[in-house]
C-alpha cells in the first residue's frame, strides 16, 4: 500500500522540480525561436535532466515504508542529474573547444555517466527518511564525491564563462547572468552536501540551499514569461 510521509527535503524537491521545469521551459521557447544557438539547446536539455532528477528525488514520500523503492528512486535521480550535469558541462566545453575536441570531451562525460551507473548497481545506497522527514540518501563514498565533483566542475566552468563574458552579457541582461551565477553557486554547495552528507540538519539545510538556489532561475523564467505576455 502506498504510504505519504511528510518530508521537508522530499517536498522541498518535488517543488523545485516544478520551479526548474519552468525554466526548462523557457529556455526550450527560446530554442525553439533559434533552433542554431546550440548553448541554449545545451540549457534546455540540462535543465530538463535535472527537473526530471528533482521529481525523481521527490518521490520517495510516497514510498517511505519500501527503503528498496527509496534506494532506487535515489539511484535513478543521481544518474539523471549526471546527465544533466553533464549537459551543462557541454555548453561551456562547446565555447572553448574545437568540434573535434568538443566530441571526444562529450564522449568522455557519456563515459563517465555509465560509470556512476555502475558504481550505484554495485553500491546501492541504503536510504531512508529519518524522523524529522529529511531523506537520508547514503550514497556510496567514491559515487558521492564524484558526482559532488561532476557537479560542481560543470558549474564553476558555467560561473568563468559568464563572468568571462560578463560586459557582454549584461548588455543583454544583467538579472539574467547575475541570476544564473547565484543558482550555480548555491545549488553547487547545497547539492553537494546532498551528496556526501548524513546529518539530519545539514541534509535540511542543504535542501533549502538547493530550494533558495533553484528559485532565482524560476524567478527569472517567470519574470521572462510574464514579460512575453505583456508584450503580446
Amino acid at each position: 500500500m502506498m504510504t505519504i510521509t511528510f518530508s521537508l527535503s522530499g517536498i522541498s524537491f518535488i517543488l523545485d522540480a516544478g520551479m526548474m521545469g519552468l525554466f526548462c521551459y523557457s529556455r526550450y521557447r527560446a530554442y525553439i525561436g533559434n533552433r542554431s544557438n546550440q548553448i541554449t539547446y545545451y540549457y534546455f536539455l540540462a535543465s530538463l535532466f535535472v527537473s526530471l532528477a528533482l521529481l525523481t528525488y521527490g518521490l520517495p514520500i510516497f514510498f517511505s515504508d519500501d527503503l528498496g523503492i527509496m534506494s532506487i528512486f535515489g539511484s535513478t535521480a543521481l544518474v539523471l542529474n549526471a546527465i544533466g550535469f553533464s549537459n551543462f558541462f557541454m555548453i561551456a566545453l562547446y565555447s572553448r573547444l574545437s568540434s573535434r575536441g568538443f566530441i571526444l570531451a562529450k564522449h568522455i562525460l557519456y563515459i563517465f555517466v555509465c560509470l556512476l551507473t555502475i558504481g550505484l548497481i554495485v553500491d546501492i545506497p541504503p536510504a531512508f527518511i529519518d524522523p524529522l522527514g529529511i531523506i537520508h540518501w547514503r550514497f556510496g563514498l567514491l559515487v558521492g564525491i564524484l558526482a559532488a565533483l561532476h557537479m560542481d566542475l560543470a558549474f564553476a566552468a558555467n560561473v568563468y564563462l559568464i563572468m568571462d563574458h560578463f560586459y557582454r552579457l549584461k548588455k543583454l541582461s544583467i538579472l539574467n547572468s547575475i541570476g544564473l551565477v547565484t543558482t550555480f553557486v548555491i545549488t553547487g554547495i547545497a547539492g553537494s552536501y546532498l551528496y556526501i552528507g548524513d546529518s539530519g540538519l545539514g541534509l535540511g539545510l542543504a535542501s533549502i540551499g538547493l530550494y533558495a538556489g533553484i528559485s532565482v532561475v524560476f524567478f527569472l523564467a517567470l519574470r521572462g514569461t510574464i514579460s512575453r505576455f505583456v508584450w503580446w
